[in-house]
């Protein structure tokens, strides 16, 4: 619930600026400020892939 009474969401997308591509996101219900760590192993999983690959 916001501060206002309304119903709170929380979407939070990671992205990389340089490429059109979402390496994680997650929609979340209400004020939620969790899921941050999630979203930097995502990352950092993308990034090892790509270099296993060679691109």
């Amino acid at each position: 619930m916001t501060y206002k009474g309304f119903r709170g969401y929380r979407p939070m997308i990671t992205a990389f600026k340089e490429v059109p591509l979402i390496v994680y996101h997650e929609f979340k219900e209400g004020n939620r400020y969790d899921g941050h760590v999630r979203a930097i192993e995502a990352v950092f999983e993308v990034i090892r892939r790509i270099n296993e690959r060679g691109l």
